[in-house]
C-alpha cells in the first residue's frame, strides 16, 4: 500500500511538473517552449501534407503604461482577459501561448493569409470590447498590434524564418 501511495504521488507531481513545464502560469496559455516545439512539428506537417501555415503574434499596444498608471495586479488581469479573448476564437487545431511579457502567439494550422487576417481582424475587435477595470472601476481602453505571417506551401521553412517574419509585421501593425 505505501509503495501504491508513493507511485501515485509522483505520478501527480511528475503530471504537474509536465504542466507547469509547458504552460504559462499567469494566463493558462502554453508557453514559449512549448510554442516554439509545436511550431517545428507544425512546420514539418504542413510541409509533409503541403497545407498552409499561419502565424500570429498579437502584442498589447501601451501595455507598460497600464502597468505603470495601475499597477501590475491590474496588468496581470488584462493579460488574462486578454488570454482568455484569443482562446475563445480558436478552433480546436489552433494553438495559442504567451510569447512573453504581454505578447502571445497563435499558430494556425491549415489556414492561409486569408483566413488568418479574417481571425486577426476579429480578435482586434474582440479586444477592443473587452471590459478590463481601473483599481476605480473604470475601462480601461484595450487595443493590440497583430503581426501576420503565413506559409502557403512551407517548403524549407524554418521556425525563426516565420517567427522573424511574423514579428516584423506586428512591428509594421
Amino acid at each position: 500500500i505505501s509503495l501504491g501511495l508513493v507511485l501515485m504521488t509522483k505520478e501527480r507531481a511528475d503530471a504537474r511538473n509536465r504542466r507547469l513545464a509547458l504552460q504559462d502560469d499567469l494566463t493558462g496559455l502554453h508557453n514559449r517552449r512549448f510554442i516554439f516545439e509545436v511550431l517545428g512539428q507544425q512546420l514539418a506537417l504542413a510541409e509533409r501534407h503541403g497545407w498552409p501555415l499561419a502565424l500570429l503574434i498579437v502584442d498589447v499596444d501601451h501595455f507598460k503604461r497600464i502597468n505603470d498608471t495601475h499597477g501590475h495586479l491590474i496588468g496581470d488581469q488584462v493579460l488574462r482577459e486578454l488570454a482568455a479573448c484569443i482562446r475563445s476564437r480558436l478552433r480546436a487545431q489552433d494553438i495559442a501561448g504567451r510569447w512573453g511579457g504581454e505578447e502571445f502567439i497563435v499558430l494556425l494550422p491549415d489556414t492561409d493569409a486569408k483566413g488568418a487576417t479574417v481571425l486577426a481582424e476579429d480578435l482586434r475587435l474582440a479586444v477592443q470590447q473587452l471590459r478590463c477595470l481601473d483599481p476605480q472601476g473604470q475601462p480601461l481602453p484595450l487595443t493590440v498590434s497583430i503581426g501576420l505571417h503565413a506559409e502557403t506551401h512551407p517548403k524549407g521553412s524554418q521556425r525563426d524564418e516565420l517567427l522573424a517574419a511574423a514579428d516584423r509585421a506586428m512591428y509594421q501593425a
